[in-house]
C-alpha cells in the first residue's frame, strides 16, 4: 500500500451549482484592477520561458514595503506553500506540530507529509479562538512549529497582542511559532496582534502573508514569508523550483504599487462593512454569529446551506465568505426563508472524542509503566492469548488500518474489513512484538490524532454511513467506532491491564 493513501487529503470549499453563489473559499468577490492586468498581459510574453525561481524583483520590492533587508523575505505558492516548505524544512519523525483545532484545514495535512506528530488542541469554547494557554501547556522540547492563523480560518476570531506575547514567552527558543496572516488587510480589531513588533522581539517568530485574499490574486498563488535569515533560507530550501509563476510575480509586484494599494484598501473596507453587515443581521436572525475578522463570518453549531449558495459546513458549524452587498443581500434573504439546520453532529462526535481521549491517558500510563508478565484471557469469540509485547503491537498496527477501512465506508463501499485469520495482520504483529511499548505508543497517538480529524470533519449525513463486514454484517458507524477504533483501544487497554494481576492473564 503506498504511504500516500494513509495521508489525509486537503478538502477545498466546495462549487455552486450552474447560476449559484460560491461563498465557500473566501475568495474576493472583485475582478482584478486594470493595472493589475496589464502587467499580467505585459508578462505573459515571456511565458516560454522560466520564471525567475526566488522572485527577486518581487522579494526586494516586498521588502522595502516592510522595512526589512531582502534577507528576511521568501516567496512561495500561497501562504499555504510556505506552510508546507516550513512543515517539510523543520518537523519530520519525532519532532511535533502543534495548531489549534479547529484551525486552517492544511495543517494536519502538511504535518503528516512531513512524517510529524501533530498536537491539535481544541478552541476556547466559549469565544471559537484559539486557546494559547492551553495551546502553551502542550508545547514540549520536541514541538518545531507552532502555527497560529490569526485571523483564524475558519472561526475569524483573532489573538490579542498581550495573549501572544505571553504565548511565545512560553515556548522554547527552540519552536518557530509561526504568525499566519492570510487575512491581515480585514483585520479590525484594535488589540490584534502587529506583525513588525512581533518580528522584532521575538526570534523564533515568523510572519506568512499572501495576495490571494485581499489582493484578489487566488489563481496565481501568491505568498511571502518575513522572518530571521536562517528562517528565509530554510524555506527556499525546500520551494519547488518556479513555483511562483511569471505572471504572479508581475501581478503581485503591480499590487503593492501606490494605486494598487489604495484601491485595495478601499476594496478590504468594503469587504468589512459587508462582514459587520451580515453578522449583525445573521444576529438579528438568531444565530450566534462569533466575532469576525476575516473576510468570511462563522456561524457555530449551524448548518446553514441555502438553496443554490456554497458555504463551507464544517461539524462545528458554518463559514460564510463575505460577497458584494448584492450577494450579502441573497445570503440573508435565504436564511430568513429557512436556509439552515441544526446539527447534531458534533454532539456525537464528542461523546466519542471523550472516550478516545480517556483511553489514550490509559495507554500512555501503560507505556510508562514497563511491560507486565503473562498471556491475555482468550477472546469471547476466539483463542487467541496475547503476551504484553503482542498486545502492542496489535495496538500500534489496527489504527491505520481501520481508518483507511472508514474511509471507504465514507465513501459508500458496499464491503469492507478483514477478519482476524488475515496473514497481514498475523504478520504486523510478529513484527512488530519485538519493538518496545513506547514506540508503538508514538504510532497509536499518531492514529489516534487521525481519528480525531475525521471524526471532527463528519457531518450528519456521513453519521448515518453503513458497510458490510465479511462475517459480522452490515454495521453503521457507531458499531465501526466499537469494534474497530476507539472501542478497540479500550479492549486493549483493559487486556494490558489484566496482565501481571493476580487472577488477571495466566
Amino acid at each position: 500500500m503506498s504511504r500516500a493513501t494513509t495521508l489525509p487529503a486537503y478538502v477545498p470549499g466546495r462549487a455552486a451549482v450552474p447560476g449559484g453563489l460560491k461563498l465557500s473559499s473566501n475568495e474576493l468577490p472583485f475582478p482584478p484592477l486594470p493595472h493589475v492586468l496589464a502587467a499580467i498581459r505585459e508578462a505573459s510574453v515571456d511565458l516560454p520561458r522560466y520564471p525567475d525561481h526566488r522572485a527577486t524583483v518581487l522579494r526586494e520590492r516586498i521588502a522595502a514595503e516592510h522595512g526589512l533587508d531582502t534577507s528576511w523575505v521568501a516567496g512561495g505558492a500561497g501562504s499555504v506553500g510556505l506552510l508546507q516548505q516550513l512543515c517539510l524544512a523543520h518537523a519530520g519523525p519525532g519532532d511535533e506540530v502543534a495548531f489549534g483545532w479547529r484551525s486552517f484545514e492544511a495543517y494536519p495535512v502538511f504535518t503528516a507529509l512531513a512524517g510529524a506528530q501533530e498536537i491539535s488542541v481544541p478552541l476556547d469554547a466559549r469565544t471559537h479562538g484559539l486557546d494559547l494557554e492551553a495551546l502553551a501547556a502542550r508545547v514540549t522540547d520536541r514541538t518545531r512549529l507552532v502555527l497560529l492563523a490569526d485571523p483564524n480560518n475558519p472561526t475569524g476570531t483573532t489573538v490579542s497582542a498581550e495573549a501572544f506575547h505571553r504565548f511565545v514567552g512560553r515556548v522554547p527558543p527552540t519552536t518557530l511559532v509561526v504568525l499566519d496572516r492570510a487575512y491581515h488587510e480585514f483585520v479590525t480589531a484594535a488589540d490584534a496582534v502587529d506583525p513588525a513588533a512581533a518580528l522584532a522581539e521575538w526570534p523564533n517568530v515568523c510572519v506568512l502573508r499572501t495576495f490571494s485574499k485581499a489582493h484578489g490574486l487566488a489563481s496565481l498563488r501568491v505568498g511571502y514569508l518575513l522572518g530571521r535569515p536562517e528562517v528565509v533560507d530554510s524555506v527556499d530550501r525546500t520551494l519547488l523550483p518556479f513555483a511562483v509563476n511569471a505572471l504572479g510575480q508581475a501581478a503581485a509586484h503591480a499590487c503593492l504599487d501606490p494605486v494598487a494599494v489604495a484601491e485595495m484598501a478601499l476594496r478590504a473596507g468594503a469587504v468589512v462593512a459587508g462582514r459587520q453587515r451580515l453578522a449583525r443581521e445573521l444576529r438579528q436572525l438568531g444565530l450566534p454569529v462569533s466575532d469576525p475578522q476575516g473576510n468570511f463570518v462563522w456561524v457555530p453549531g449551524v448548518a446553514v446551506e441555502p438553496e443554490g449558495i456554497a458555504t463551507r459546513v464544517f461539524p462545528e458549524g458554518t463559514r460564510i465568505t463575505v460577497g458584494t452587498p448584492a450577494e450579502v443581500d441573497r445570503v440573508l434573504a435565504a436564511v430568513e426563508a429557512g436556509g439552515l439546520a441544526r446539527t447534531d453532529a458534533p454532539t456525537r462526535a464528542q461523546g466519542w472524542l471523550d472516550r478516545l481521549d480517556a483511553v489514550e491517558c490509559r495507554l500512555a500510563e501503560l507505556a510508562d509503566g514497563g511491560s507486565r508478565p503473562g498471556l491475555t484471557a482468550p477472546d469471547p469469540d476466539g483463542e487467541e492469548r496475547w503476551e504484553w509485547a503482542q498486545v502492542w503491537a496489535h495496538v500500534a498496527e489496527f489504527g491505520p488500518y481501520w481508518l483507511d477501512e472508514l474511509e471507504l465506508v465514507l465513501r459508500g463501499a458496499p464491503g469492507f474489513g478483514r477478519t482476524k485469520k488475515d496473514p497481514h495482520r498475523v504478520a504486523m504483529i510478529e513484527e512488530g512484538r519485538g519493538l518496545g511499548a513506547a514506540i508503538h505508543l508514538r504510532a497509536v497517538l499518531e492514529a489516534m490524532a487521525r481519528v480525531r480529524r475525521t471524526l471532527a470533519g463528519l457531518d450528519d449525513t456521513a453519521w448515518r454511513a453503513a458497510s458490510r463486514h465479511p462475517t459480522l454484517g452490515v454495521m453503521d458507524l457507531d458499531a465501526f467506532l466499537t469494534h474497530f477504533l476507539i472501542g478497540h483501544y479500550e479492549e486493549h487497554a483493559a487486556q494490558l491491564e489484566s496482565l501481571g494481576q493476580t487472577g488477571g492473564g495466566a
